[in-house]
């Protein structure tokens, strides 16, 4: 191919212009003067000792390899220029790697949703205390409605009906059980409902509702007041209260007359709860309870066998009343 390329040249005197590239590939020359140009007679190698050379065409143009002598010794690298210790950096400070820390057991996480509390409900009412009010979506909040329909199956609908809750032992939570009980009742629209706290000793409705102390109870059994002014209705729909009074103790007469009063209440209301608090401190009890349709007891789960709760459902069968059940509270 070389030794056309000569002829060719040789006959013509100069080298053909380079082939122009289509427009959609990349339009590189290579310029004349690095073309090759025709070697003299004088300077041609015998044919046997010449590597032949090749033009390429690639898209930056024509690539030539130039032809050298097989018996040239190959150039020798040149030698690096020694660096001046000065610009030689210092070593590298060596990288501390720290120590994987020690894996922890994973969280166990869920998500639980909050229910919309009730925006009438005054701040000082905490949420144990009305958890039905607070969040009617609590389990909690089912058991209370659990214990309401089975207190209307064990007393039918024939009129207004009264109950009274006291606890055999102390902090039995006997005042959480009843108001949220009443508010229960009053919430599903089971009529009105009427809460009494015939706790003298240690009165909590008033507290609970935020609702005025006096007058009440006593006040309206010892005839100082009328019936209409100790009714207070609550921020809870058709529940009101009878607070315990300020005027505490009552006469032991006046108690006589809480029969004639809950007559007067069963005219008015569909659902009277009395709450008695600890029976053996209550001054009402041994009155209200005849008086009752049904007595509930409220203890705690593990007091259920003490003696103080065994007997009382004797007592309370002693005196003329009605014991349904007993209601047993934890936490």
């Amino acid at each position: 191919m070389g030794r056309m390329f000569r002829i060719i040249s040789e006959s013509h005197g100069s080298i053909p212009a380079p082939l122009s590239f289509p427009r959609s590939a990349p339009q590189s020359v290579v310029p004349q003067s690095v073309a090759p140009l025709p070697v003299p007679p004088s300077e041609r190698l015998e044919p046997a000792e010449v590597i032949p050379f090749v033009e390429v065409g690639g898209p930056r143009g024509v690539v030539t390899s130039i032809p050298f002598n097989r018996n040239a010794e190959p150039p020798q690298p040149a030698e690096r220029a020694a660096v001046p210790e000065s610009v030689i950096p210092p070593p590298a400070a060596p990288v501390r790697v720290s120590p994987e820390p020690e894996r922890q057991a994973a969280l166990s996480v869920a998500i639980h949703r909050f229910y919309p509390r009730n925006p009438q409900l005054p701040d000082a009412i905490t949420y144990d205390d009305l958890i039905v009010v607070h969040d009617p979506q609590h389990p909690v909040s089912s058991e209370y409605r659990a214990i309401a329909a089975a207190i209307q199956e064990q007393i039918p609908a024939t009129g207004s009906r009264t109950l009274l809750l006291t606890a055999a032992l102390p902090t039995s939570g006997t005042t959480t059980v009843i108001t949220n009980l009443a508010a229960i009742l009053a919430a599903q629209g089971r009529g009105r409902v009427a809460l009494l706290d015939a706790n003298l000793l240690r009165p909590t409705i008033a507290e609970r509702f935020q609702v005025r102390a006096a007058p009440g109870l006593v006040e309206l059994l010892d005839q100082t007041v009328p019936l209409a002014w100790v009714v207070q209705p609550t921020f809870v729909e058709r529940l009101s209260v009878i607070t315990a009074g300020q005027d505490l103790p009552a006469s032991a007469t006046s108690l006589q007359d809480i029969p004639r009063l809950l007559a007067q209440l069963q005219e008015w209301f569909d659902w009277i709860l009395i709450d008695a608090g600890v029976w053996s401190e209550s001054i009402a009890g041994d009155v209200l309870a005849p008086a009752a349709d049904g007595t509930y007891f409220i203890c705690r789960d593990n007091q259920v066998d003490p003696d103080e709760f065994a007997g009382l459902r004797d007592i309370i069968e002693g005196i003329g009343g009605h014991p349904r059940g007993y209601v047993t509270t934890r936490g």
